[in-house]
């Protein structure tokens, strides 16, 4: 079994801890990426051989030690690893760099390598994989491997902060290659899979949205060993009528037809969601963490007139529940908010829409445990202060982060569904899940560190991975 090096050196745990600080700005962030990578290489080369060498100083000649000649790669996942290159380089000057690059098949489910470019003698050297964020593991066991399949024997992986699991899921899988990491961080056991919306596309009559919509539910279900999804509701999770007011209608979704075709929700444990409802939120006990999923989607129907018209908003019973719920909450706990839509409109001040800047302004409240005014009623956060970590979108299918209120709002690719049913009333096809298209990068792992305060996002594609701090 590969040996796993946990550094404890004092200036690589600074360094970490100055990274990690919220207030610490993107230049500073990569120039301690840098120097850390340095550090770390110093350590990651301790025991390379050395021979004995005869020189001549000023003064006389004597022996004395160089490297006994093993050549040094650099290998690293792109394209986060790319940040820690230069700080190596800056150690061993005379190392070679090669570059792999991944994205995970869509049918099989499996890494796939996009691009591979490594130094020509790659089976003489010995090559150090950089993958700064070990999440699940599987982008470093696959680079490892396709290193393998390529000849190479003499390989050690340097990661800056990982999770159990993926140290674990490394050692199974290549159990003679070495870890090296900077620090080891608890991930909370949220054991789920998050959909952030927009499983239909809102053109087909309700029998059939509904049926299809249990069906992506079902499945989305099955994906996850503990059957845990936890979906929003998206502005085109609905259904057309013809017959409302003489005109189409589309994207009808009520409340009721959502909380019955989600009923799996009210039977798993630590979710509570009010009758009936769109929005629930889920906790994680022994974390002290709480999860919002909350509904995006306001709408006024009358059935005796046949009229629905669905509008951009969260209406006033979820804004007073939710500030009752975070008003609950024991100081000290985290908050996630999950939702389809986002709480802002681009190019629009946040008063645009009421209810958005309401519940930023609730969550500011709570986050810096301050006062605020929901319905007439005011709710006071100073005994109730909790770190509210971010809210997520997916609206926009794409990725997105900004901070507004105090808050980090981030947008991820979130594509909607690829049933061709779905699709053929409108005429068009979303493109397929592969490189160089809108859905490449449709997913990602979400790893929380409560002590550091930040959220890593590893991407399943080939986009960016992020590091979320609050």
């Amino acid at each position: 079994m590969g040996k796993l090096y946990v550094f404890d050196h004092p200036l690589i745990q600074h360094k970490l801890s100055i990274m990690r600080k919220k207030e610490t700005g993107s230049k500073e962030f990569r120039e301690l990426l840098n120097e850390i990578g340095m550090l770390m290489a110093y350590e990651v080369t301790r025991d390379l051989p050395l021979r004995d060498v005869e020189i001549e100083t000023p003064i006389c000649k004597c022996t004395t030690k160089m490297l006994a000649g093993r050549k040094l790669g650099v290998v690293p996942i792109l394209r986060a690893g790319l940040g820690m290159v230069d700080g190596i380089l800056s150690l061993v000057p005379a190392a070679k760099v090669g570059h792999i690059g991944l994205y995970r098949d869509p049918e099989t489910k499996q890494p796939v390598e996009y691009y591979c470019k490594l130094p020509t003698d790659a089976s003489e050297r010995l090559l150090i994989v950089v993958d700064p964020m070990l999440a699940t593991g599987g982008s470093s066991i696959a680079a490892i491997q396709f290193l393998k399949d390529r000849g190479c024997k003499n390989i050690r992986l340097m990661c800056l902060i990982g999770a159990p699991e993926g140290i674990t899921a490394v050692q199974a899988a290549h159990p003679d290659v070495d870890i090296y990491i900077a620090a080891v961080d608890e991930r909370a056991p949220l054991d789920c899979l998050i959909h952030l919306g927009d499983f239909l596309t809102g053109q087909l009559p309700e029998k059939v949205s509904r049926r299809l919509f249990r069906e992506e539910i079902a499945a989305y279900r099955a994906a996850v060993a503990s059957g845990r999804l936890f979906p929003v509701q998206g502005n085109h999770d609905g259904y057309r009528n013809e017959s409302y007011a003489g005109q189409l209608v589309d994207c009808i979704s009520l409340d009721e037809n959502w909380a019955a075709d989600t009923a799996y929700l009210d039977t798993l444990a630590n979710v509570r969601r009010p009758a009936g409802k769109p929005y629930y939120y889920v906790d994680v006990p022994e974390r002290a963490l709480r999860l919002f999923f909350l509904c995006t989607n306001g709408y006024t129907h009358n059935p005796a007139a046949r009229t629905f018209k669905k509008r951009d908003e969260i209406s006033p019973d979820q804004l007073v529940w939710l500030a009752e719920s975070l008003s609950a909450l024991d100081k000290g706990c985290t908050v996630m908010v999950f939702s389809h839509i986002h709480p802002f409109v681009p190019g629009k001040p946040l008063e645009h829409i009421p209810s958005y800047k309401a519940a930023l302004d609730l969550l500011h409240a709570c986050h810096y445990g301050e006062d605020c005014v929901i319905e007439g009623k005011t709710y006071d956060f100073s005994q109730h202060r909790a770190d509210v970590a971010a809210w997520f979108h997916g609206h926009d299918h794409s990725d997105s982060q900004k901070r507004l209120r105090g808050i980090n709002i981030i947008g991820i690719t979130s594509e909607t569904a690829y049933i061709p049913q779905l699709w053929e009333p409108i005429g068009v096809f979303p493109a397929p899940r592969d490189l160089d298209t809108a859905s490449e990068d449709a997913w990602d792992v979400m790893a929380w560190h409560r002590d550091q305060r930040t959220i890593c996002l590893s991407r399943f594609g080939a986009g960016e991975d992020k590091l979320v701090r609050y």
